[in-house]
């Protein structure tokens, strides 16, 4: 993909300056006037580019808030009901907590799709902040859009983190299933 989209940029580079410009047996420019053919090319390069540098910035942002995860000391008791990480937390890595979340919640709407791993991490942001509630609404997309053992378990996870015992016995029996 990368060598696609650097070829395309060269291209259109090229056809910005030079005079005249093929693409394999293709005209796309011809005595310094752009053809009908390379207005299709244009279209089609711009369209590419921008798709490209979307699909970045929507990374980079996920990138960022797994990047503040890894680092601020979120422990597995955020699971554990009754414990609040949050209350523990000091002001700085409360701040990053919220960050975090505006990154991922940047990419999720902005995105062509929520993925997997940002859900995940939302989750755990979510019950380090003790917003059990928004931890089960990303848990359940989670589950969704990738219904495995491991989603089932995250499930059964925030179910018992809310001490709704009954619900978290399902959750780990359709992670057995």
């Amino acid at each position: 993909i990368a060598g696609l989209v650097a070829f395309t940029a060269l291209k259109l580079t090229r056809l910005i300056r030079d005079s005249n410009v093929k693409l394999q047996t293709l005209q796309l420019k011809r005595g310094g006037a752009v053809t009908r053919r390379g207005w299709i090319f244009v279209a089609g390069a711009l369209a590419l580019l921008l798709f490209t540098a979307h699909s970045g910035a929507v990374q980079l942002r996920i990138w960022r808030a797994h990047s503040i995860l890894e680092h601020i000391a979120i422990g597995d008791d955020v699971w554990r009901p009754g414990y609040s990480w949050w209350a523990a937390a000091t002001p700085a890595q409360r701040e990053q907590v919220d960050k975090a979340i505006r990154h991922i919640t940047w990419a999720d709407r902005w995105g062509l799709a929520a993925t997997p791993s940002s859900l995940q991490d939302l989750v755990w942001l979510e019950l380090a902040r003790d917003d059990a509630g928004a931890a089960e609404e990303s848990i359940l997309r989670l589950v969704e859009i990738n219904p495995t053992a491991h989603s089932y378990r995250g499930l059964a996870g925030v179910m018992r983190k809310t001490q709704r015992y009954d619900d978290a016995e399902s959750a780990y029996l359709q992670a057995l299933a």
